[in-house]
């Protein structure tokens, strides 16, 4: 009886330890799979980000440049574009889901190497030394051979190597013991701790991290933050340099800027592409280079203040011919570079034009 008792006791300790929460989540975590499932679904996930086209900087967080955007996409992807901005398939990287799962990521990695730590610390601290004679009739990697010299010269070969050689001998058989570079375990946890690094700086950016996109004409200031935000800063293009080959090549991109934060001079600084300015925590990079833009205006009519300006770049080109016309006597009666606003469609061509209205006189 007393036996059955005990027997009873050690199936619930047992039941007890398999619906644990806690060493159930370790489990989870400690599993390879587990990791392998993880990275493929953020790497499937990439790819994604990659494949479909992703909202640029400067339409995320307006609405009106969202819906426009939004409409373009629908042109390719149809009845399926709604589904997918809500998904969140068109902003991948900043998607909650994918910071989810790289947060799942990091858990896991740390977990993982958590749980290896111990078992390596102790093979690195205080290796097995002495194992029975059945290892050496198990283990894949063995080489037997017969020496007469009783090890001495395999253990001096072992040293010119540079291995740590302690020798045990029991009555007559010698075993050695011979290992070297055994810090060298520890390599997984410096290239676990870099992933975990890369991975929480990724989810640090993500949440406290700000990225801004500006176009600003030479001699041009434009803010860094929304309107009201408390720590605005200005930052003001005083020359922006773009140097090409003969061949059209870009050989280099670089500006000269200056930042203002509540209305004085802070920093004065150039910028390239691989080489940003950094002030207070934020870094300016050069992102590109656009030979030509559009300074844009509107004013209020009644007062004649400006109240919205922005430099537009100009992504595609039109010819705009200069046409003059002559009456009989030859005095121009237009002389204008006309902006083809037109256009007239067949089967075949696209034609530009505009309507021009000559003067009756």
């Amino acid at each position: 009886m007393a036996e059955q008792d005990v027997l009873r006791r050690v199936g619930w300790l047992r039941t007890a330890r398999e619906l644990d929460p806690f060493r159930a989540t370790w489990r989870l975590f400690t599993n390879i799979r587990w990791a392998i499932g993880i990275i493929t679904f953020l790497v499937l996930a990439s790819l994604l980000g990659v494949l479909i086209p992703q909202a640029p900087a400067s339409v995320r967080g307006d609405v009106a440049a969202e819906v426009q955007w939004l409409a373009q996409q629908e042109e390719r992807f149809g009845f399926l574009t709604d589904s997918m901005n809500r998904i969140g398939l068109f902003d991948v990287f900043h998607a909650r889901w994918f910071v989810y799962v790289l947060g799942l990521l990091v858990v896991s990695i740390t977990v993982c190497t958590a749980s290896r730590l111990p078992p390596i610390w102790r093979a690195v601290t205080r290796p097995r030394k002495r194992v029975n004679d059945a290892y050496f009739t198990s283990t894949r990697h063995r080489f037997d051979y017969a020496t007469p010299d009783g090890g001495s010269n395999l253990e001096s070969v072992l040293r010119r190597q540079r291995y740590a050689v302690e020798r045990y001998q029991e009555g007559e058989t010698v075993y050695l013991f011979a290992d070297r570079f055994q810090l060298a375990q520890l390599a997984t946890f410096v290239s676990h701790l870099a992933l975990i690094m890369f991975l929480a700086a990724a989810l640090v950016s993500r949440f406290s991290g700000f990225s801004n996109g500006m176009m600003i004409a030479e001699g041009a200031t434009g803010p860094v933050f929304p309107l009201t935000h408390p720590n605005q800063m200005q930052v003001e293009l005083l020359d922006a340099v773009g140097l090409f080959s003969p061949e059209g090549r870009a050989l280099d991109y670089r500006s000269d800027l200056v930042i203002y934060q509540g209305g004085e001079e802070v920093k004065r600084c150039t910028t390239t592409v691989n080489s940003p300015c950094s002030y207070n925590g934020y870094r300016f990079h050069q992102a590109a280079y656009f030979g030509n833009g559009a300074d844009v205006q509107v004013r209020d009519l009644a007062s004649g203040n400006v109240i919205y300006r922005e430099t537009m770049t100009l992504s595609s080109t039109l010819p705009s011919p200069r046409v003059i016309v002559r009456d009989g006597d030859g005095n121009v009666l237009l002389d204008e570079a006309l902006v083809l606003t037109d256009i007239l469609s067949t089967d075949e061509f696209v034609y530009y034009g505009k309507l021009v209205t000559l003067p009756d006189d």
